[in-house]
């Protein structure tokens, strides 16, 4: 018995007296444990062996894991033994009592329901479950035979010999069953809506709230958390305010040197000289520069007293004379011209007597 997981929906399930439901139809337990009521797949296993789809908002009946139909477990169908499943819709402003309807069609699985009302005369309910117009959860399906179950707070399974520590998923909700109407014109079995006051619906109970306020060690969190966030956006603002005195100094800065260079480049006297020094010391050429220096080369004048001896005069009395011209000539000497002769050289003179 240890091995079994009473956690899981096992064994298989009877519309009636052997006769097989459909495989959408699961247990809402482990038949090793005991007989139990079956729900279609992904449904809510109700107290009183009855079911809940939330697709179609249908409350019914199936069957149940005995073969022979005659176990606790198993809804009482009346005379509708081989329907699969029976809508059922509670009979409002009188005593907690549900009828049964039947579904023409007798499909296998849940369907949108046949019209379905509680006739008003009491003489006329043939079918009846008594049961609270809330009908407590028991267990949620999984969507096959052999998945763990969800079972409700109070309603975990256990062996009869010793109970059985629990892990499934607990929930605190309660179903709301009602019927869609108890007029007998065109009423229904239909999904809950939000208008429908008679509409079945699946309310979840709130967790308990907290009535003893913060801890003093959440409380103490808070204030670290509230003055760490205080200190980060000091710090923000303190750097974008540092990062904007850097930029705005930098333009500052761009700007006095941009008027220097424009004092420097336009702001020149007529004398040339320039109003201030070189700021950023381009190298400019400030003034009007000198003019280039030029040999000396002096030029004889035809009518000059002191022109210098034709060249084949000197040659004849300065024997040095053409030794000296051409060695200089000869190193290339700089900034000096050799004199040019004058017209006396184009005429011969004559050698002084004795």
């Amino acid at each position: 018995m240890s091995d079994i997981d009473i956690f899981i929906s096992n064994g298989t399930c009877y519309a009636g007296i052997k006769l097989l439901a459909d495989p959408l139809m699961i247990p809402c337990g482990n038949v090793a444990v005991d007989h139990i009521a079956c729900c279609q797949a992904s449904d809510f296993c109700l107290e009183s062996s009855v079911c809940f789809n939330a697709d179609f908002g249908v409350t019914y009946i199936s069957g149940c894991t005995d073969p022979k139909y005659d176990h606790p477990s198993c809804p009482n169908k009346f005379s509708d033994t081989k329907t699969p499943w029976l809508g059922l819709s509670y009979c409002n402003r009188t005593s907690n009592e549900w009828v049964l309807c039947d579904q023409k069609k007798k499909p296998a699985t849940l369907t949108q329901p046949d019209p379905c009302y509680c006739p008003t005369d009491e003489a006329d309910r043939s079918m009846i479950i008594s049961q609270s117009s809330i009908i407590q959860p028991t267990a949620t399906l999984p969507t096959s035979v052999g998945e763990s179950i969800q079972f409700f707070k109070g309603y975990y399974p256990s062996f009869k010999s010793s109970a059985a520590t629990t892990t499934a998923s607990i929930t605190d909700t309660a179903i709301t069953s009602s019927s869609v109407s108890s007029s007998p014109t065109d009423s229904a079995v239909a999904p809950a809506t939000a208008t429908d006051t008679n509409a079945t619906d699946i309310p979840g109970n709130s967790p308990p709230s907290n009535e003893s306020g913060l801890s003093s060690g959440a409380k103490i969190g808070t204030i670290v958390g509230a003055a760490a966030g205080t200190l980060v956006m000091v710090a923000i603002i303190g750097g974008l305010l540092s990062l904007w005195r850097r930029r705005r100094q930098q333009q500052l800065q761009n700007e006095e040197e941009a008027r220097a260079v424009d004092n420097f480049i336009h702001g020149g006297t007529k004398s040339g000289t320039a109003s201030e020094a070189d700021p950023l010391n381009l190298g400019l050429a400030v003034g009007t520069p000198k003019d280039a220096s030029h040999p000396n080369t002096p030029t004889l004048s035809e009518l000059d007293c002191k022109a210098a001896r034709p060249w084949s005069l000197r040659s004849e009395l300065d024997p040095d004379a053409s030794t000296r011209s051409s060695s200089t000539a000869g190193h290339g000497a700089v900034g000096q011209a050799r004199p040019a002769p004058s017209e006396l050289a184009a005429h011969p003179i004559a050698e002084l007597p004795g």
